[in-house]
């Protein structure tokens, strides 16, 4: 077990230590997001060069065809001149890159909003989106 590993195991213990239980959902967050050693804040993520992979990131198909349905349903509502599309979880911001690199009629309406907890990842994607003026990047939506 790395150093990353036995600080959020510390940390576990810490809250378990104090409150003799845990929630589920702040186990998750623990493990998943905490700064120190939680998985993603590492910058492992859904890459192909971690733990496992997600349909965006085995190529540019997929998000060719999300952006195809995005396109349907932006035609569906009469092509408004703003659209927002809403990405939770967005990892690398792969997915978010292959709908915008379509040229459809929609791209100039489209407001992309990637939502992504981990501070690496959203690093990831400032990479990625960067030439994008219509991307926003967030790490939570605003209540």
């Amino acid at each position: 077990m790395g150093r990353s590993e036995r600080s959020v195991v510390e940390l576990l213990r810490e809250i378990l230590l104090e409150a003799e239980s845990i929630s589920f959902s702040r186990f998750m967050e623990v493990a998943l997001y905490d700064e120190a050693g939680g998985f993603f804040a590492r910058g492992r993520g859904p890459s192909g060069r971690s733990d496992f992979v997600t349909s965006p990131e085995t190529g540019s198909l997929f998000g060719l065809m999300v952006g195809k349905a995005i396109e349907s349903l932006w035609l569906a509502q009469g092509s408004p001149e703003d659209f927002a599309v809403i990405e939770a979880g967005a990892g690398s911001g792969r997915l978010c890159r292959e709908v915008l690199r379509s040229e459809r009629g929609f791209r100039s309406a489209i407001n992309y909003i990637t939502v992504e907890r981990s501070e690496a990842l959203r690093q990831v994607q400032a990479e990625t989106l960067g030439r994008y003026s219509n991307v926003s990047i967030l790490a939570d939506l605003p209540d």
